[in-house]
């Protein structure tokens, strides 16, 4: 018998249980029980910021995969094009991968058609940047347009310090989110606000309000909880010298 397998197993029915009783839950009340983080605020006082001063916004995703971060920005990128097509604020969205740019044009399109505008949507302002190109890209988009805001979000490495920037340099307001530690000090130290680690994909999940993502943020919660009482209750025992959680866990 491999050791840990019962006890991941154990573990795994658990937060299934979870997850579906949360989406299931979700879907009969409709009640989100996820506070609200304070980062989408500031995403709506972006978009009225870039409104009044009548210039357009930059809505930068980060990436050299497609992952948990990209489409938990696409789900944010889906609320800010909402707003902006509601309030007649041009959007500029840079995508750094192929198969993000479809998708991107697709988000734009479907959000202008739910604001009643969809005549006014304009597939150029969905722009395909990839690699190296994007950095020279980026900072001409910033300075050519005169962007008022700009909302990095995704995968980052590097370029975050360098985007961020260039964003200051144009007197652009800037919101930026990223599950990349490594990257978390420079976008607070240059981001007017910043959703910090797993913060971006609870965005997401409250933006869609999708049954099957409030089911796994919650069960994803919930395990976290569970890993921390297991944690402070193995260690009072492990100090009297009882191993009894450190051998349930080998199980």
């Amino acid at each position: 018998m491999v050791q840990g397998r019962l006890a991941s197993l154990t573990l795994l029915l658990v937060l299934t249980g979870v997850l579906w009783f949360s989406a299931e839950a979700f879907k009969k009340t409709g009640v989100l029980r996820i506070r609200r983080i304070p980062g989408l605020d500031a995403i709506d006082e972006l978009v009225g910021r870039v409104t009044e001063m009548g210039r357009p916004m930059a809505f930068v995703l980060g990436g050299t995969a497609l992952e948990a971060q990209g489409f938990a920005s696409m789900r944010i990128l889906d609320y800010v094009a909402s707003q902006s097509a509601k309030y007649d604020a041009r959007l500029f969205v840079v995508a750094p991968l192929p198969e993000m740019e479809p998708m991107c044009q697709e988000i734009m399109r479907a959000a202008y058609l739910r604001e009643g505008k969809v005549e006014e949507y304009n597939p150029s302002d969905v722009l395909y940047m990839p690699g190296d190109g994007s950095k020279a890209g980026v900072l001409g988009l910033y300075q050519r347009e005169k962007v008022a805001g700009a909302m990095l979000f995704g995968n980052y490495y590097y370029e975050s310090m360098l985007f961020a920037e260039a964003a200051n340099l144009a007197g652009a307001s800037q919101i930026g989110g990223t599950a990349n530690y490594h990257q978390l000090p420079f976008f607070v130290a240059s981001c007017d606000y910043t959703l910090i680690s797993e913060e971006i994909f609870a965005a997401g999940t409250y933006l869609s309000k999708e049954p099957t993502e409030v089911g796994g943020l919650t069960a994803g919660e919930v395990g976290k909880a569970l890993a921390v009482v297991l944690m402070i209750i193995g260690s009072l025992l492990a100090t009297f010298g009882n191993d009894s959680i450190s051998t349930l866990l080998t199980k």
